[in-house]
Formats: C-alpha cells, structure tokens, sequence
C-alpha cells in the first residue's frame, strides 16, 4: 500500500498505522488503529466484537472517541493499588524502554 497523506501533516504508511511528528516537540507519534491487524478489518469482525458492547465503550476501546461521563469510570476493572506506580519506575541496563504517552485531550491528563 503506498503511503497516503491523511491529513494535517498525518501519513498512513499502512492500513490502520497513522503517523505523524509532533510540530511542539519533534516526537514522532503512531497511533495503531485496530484494523492494522488484518483479522480485524472484516466488517463480520466488527460486528461481533461489538455484540454485547455498549457503544461508549466501543469507541473509546477501539474508536478515537473519547467521550466520559462525569461520575463514570473509562475502565470499570481500575484499580489504583494495582494500576497507578508511585515513584520512580527503575529500568535495568541494557534494557529497551518503550514508552507509550496519552495525553486525551490536554496535558492535564497526561498517562504513560
């Protein structure tokens, strides 16, 4: 597939890839849809896992909508004790760190 400018300086190298450089700080970002597994582009495919979903949740699991409600968690299985670390996360030598960064929709929300 040749590479497609999207839009906004976004390219799409790739079936459900689309990349970008951040015009703030330089980062190159990749948002990975979920039709960038073939298996998953089927609309048979879509239609099933959305059976039994709520379409909030749909969207924001596989969509890029984002939409909360005020009093309602995104992942009901959260749990801070488990989820959250406090203080520094170590990272032995010779390991590679990969970091992945969700902003939503303003730093203030920043998670990684």
């Amino acid at each position: 597939m040749e590479e497609l400018v999207v839009k906004d300086n976004k390219f799409r190298p790739l079936e459900g890839i689309t990349e970008w450089v951040n015009k703030f700080n330089g980062f190159t970002c990749i948002d990975l849809a979920y039709t960038a597994d073939p298996e998953k582009r089927s609309d048979e495919w879509r239609i099933n896992s959305q059976a039994g979903m709520p379409k909030a949740e749909w969207d924001r699991e596989y969509g890029n909508s984002w939409i909360v409600y005020d009093g309602k968690p995104i992942y009901q299985d959260y749990k801070e004790i488990i989820h959250l670390v406090k203080g520094n996360i170590q990272a032995s030598r010779k390991q590679r760190l990969i970091s992945g960064y969700d902003a939503g929709p303003n730093d203030v929300y920043l998670a990684w």
